[in-house]
């Protein structure tokens, strides 16, 4: 508050860009009860650059006067509606549902927010109609019923234009030659991700898939089952020789149809193909011997990022990552139950690791872990195994490296 001379409090004094500061800070129900105070406030808080992006995850909210409660109208077209209605507009870029949409939310989204570029949503492929508004989207997140992953999540998403699609991520729903053909509309497209889905391209249209993304930055494949490894293979060879852009690669918990199990090393083969490759992280994945990583090594000079989560590496291994990726920067070996002391070792004195992430390690001893930290120069996050027993290792590291940021394995989200 600002106190006149006469000792009363008022906000009235402040100006219409210090309002505007302070109401940036506000969620979207304290706007909505601040727009009722006054005109002049009415006004100020529906001013577009505060509807620049909205996140709807947790609902829309309303105050009742009778109850004096808040009632969460998350489900609620209405109350949706009357949002978009009263406070959205041309300035509007990015929206979060998180919550089921209908076609005649996007129809007045399509009305009242024609600069929209990214959306995230969730709803039945068959009901929602994205081509009401995705001339100029830019990123697309859906995220569909979990039953959408046993048949085609396209809907009418045949209807797309998607000329400026850059960022596409699907979660739940099948990867199909349709969908990919309609991916290829956008000549701009750099991320994509697929959560969850189940690949059902036939093993000869395995190509549409480098061929429909030749500017590809990042492809992210997790939890996703496909029709054998070997069509897994197939497919990372395809990406990591035609898609020539490729910078970050994250495969985590894949699974086959026919219950062979995947190979590390094979995929690693067919990943060094791709040169411009920085960001590498494989996940659930068994089999990755010294023999990879030295072909890593020599193959990958520019990989800065490797994630080897729950993959065994061993003091063999972590000698050579140690070695043989002096430009490394981050570093995930969650969940390596067989690397020891002696493997971690390896890594005092790399030049450049700034994050290293140990969680689920527990055969390494508090000793060790700070003796290699306080020889890493430019280390500044740090994930320690989830135990009781590093309490000792976070006081000696805190009073030594006191801008090391050291965060807990057991304290994080899986």
């Amino acid at each position: 508050m600002v106190c006149e001379s006469d000792g009363q409090y008022t906000l009235d004094i402040l100006t219409d860009d210090a309002l505007l500061h302070i109401f940036s800070y506000l969620n979207i129900l304290d706007r909505s009860i601040a727009a009722r105070v006054s005109r002049r406030w009415n006004c100020l808080a529906k001013q577009g650059e505060l509807w620049r992006n909205v996140n709807l995850n947790n609902g829309i909210h309303t105050y009742s006067e009778t109850s004096q409660s808040y009632y969460i109208l998350s489900y609620q077209e209405a109350a949706i509606l009357n949002l978009i209605n009263n406070y959205l507009g041309p300035c509007l870029r990015h929206i979060q549902f998180h919550i089921p949409v209908t076609n005649k939310i996007l129809r007045l989204l399509a009305l009242r927010c024609p600069n929209l570029e990214m959306i995230d949503i969730q709803g039945d492929p068959s009901k929602v109609d994205l081509s009401l508004i995705s001339c100029k989207l830019i990123t697309i997140y859906l995220h569909l019923p979990l039953e959408s992953v046993k048949r085609s999540p396209i809907g009418k998403f045949a209807l797309f234009p998607l000329f400026r699609l850059e960022n596409f991520y699907l979660q739940h729903g099948q990867v199909t030659d349709k969908l990919l053909c309609r991916l290829m509309q956008s000549y701009n497209l750099h991320s994509v991700a697929f959560e969850g889905c189940h690949w059902q391209l036939k093993p000869y249209k395995i190509a549409l898939m480098s061929l429909c993304l030749p500017e590809l930055t990042h492809l992210e494949l997790v939890s996703c089952q496909f029709p054998s490894y070997r069509f897994l293979n197939r497919l990372v060879h395809h990406v990591a020789t035609k898609c020539t852009h490729l910078e970050s690669f994250i495969l985590i918990q894949p699974s086959s149809m026919d219950g062979a199990p995947a190979d590390c090393s094979s995929l690693i083969i067919e990943i060094c193909d791709q040169k411009n490759l920085r960001h590498l992280q494989l996940g659930g994945i068994h089999g990755l011997t010294v023999e990879a990583v030295v072909l890593m090594s020599h193959s990958l000079p520019n990989l800065t990022d490797i994630g080897f989560i729950h993959c065994h590496v061993t003091n063999d291994i972590m000698k050579e990552i140690s070695h043989g990726f002096p430009n490394l920067i981050s570093l995930d070996i969650t969940g390596s139950k067989c690397l020891s002391n002696i493997g971690l070792k390896h890594l005092q004195k790399h030049a450049n690791i700034e994050i290293l992430k140990l969680a689920s390690c527990e055969n390494l001893s508090c000793d060790v872990i700070v003796d290699t930290v306080l020889t890493l120069p430019k280390l500044h996050t740090l994930v320690l195994p989830d135990t009781t027993n590093y309490e000792s290792c976070v006081e000696i590291l805190t009073s030594k490296k006191p801008k090391l940021d050291i965060l807990n394995a057991g304290l994080l989200n899986p």
